[in-house]
């Protein structure tokens, strides 16, 4: 019931990352396609570390082998988020772009300095990113099912 009510209140300021989408055969989150979005950017310094937004995340949707994160998690999550209120702008997205820049400054970490970091990527950003953001994670769904379907022929 909590999770319902939330998930509506997020919808209603404008979050598409909950939202499910068909890409190709396969369902995924708008959240995993911005994640590719931002892994097919140059890779921008926040703090000690150069966020890709995939390299903290040892997700299968994003590696093919088990991966050895190069920093914490937290730090792909930030930028997606920086990456999301360049691109898709809402109440909702300006709410969680405000909640990771005070967690930079808490950090001793320029949010400023982040977001220009990020626009300048945007800016030198190849023409078609997006497109090219899709075409990754649908084969990367498809090699994942195509894992699972010799799995259950397996055993």
């Amino acid at each position: 019931m909590y999770w319902d009510f939330a998930r509506r209140i997020k919808k209603s300021l404008g979050c598409t990352g909950i939202t499910t989408f068909k890409l190709g055969e396969q369902w995924t989150f708008y959240h995993d396609l911005y994640h590719v979005e931002v892994a097919c950017l140059e890779r921008i310094q926040i703090g000690p570390h150069q966020v890709s937004g995939i390299h903290g995340i040892n997700a299968t949707a994003f590696h093919d082998a088990p991966l050895v994160e190069e920093y914490e998690a937290y730090f792909d999550e930030a930028r997606v988020a920086v990456h999301e209120w360049f691109t898709r702008p809402s109440i909702f997205t300006t709410l969680k772009l405000i909640h990771w820049l005070v967690w930079f400054a808490l950090r001793g970490i320029n949010s400023f300095a982040v977001l220009i970091r990020h626009w300048r990527s945007l800016q030198r950003a190849p023409q078609g990113f997006q497109v090219t953001a899709r075409e990754i994670l649908l084969k990367r769904l498809q090699a994942q099912n195509l894992d699972k379907h010799r799995e259950s022929e397996g055993n």
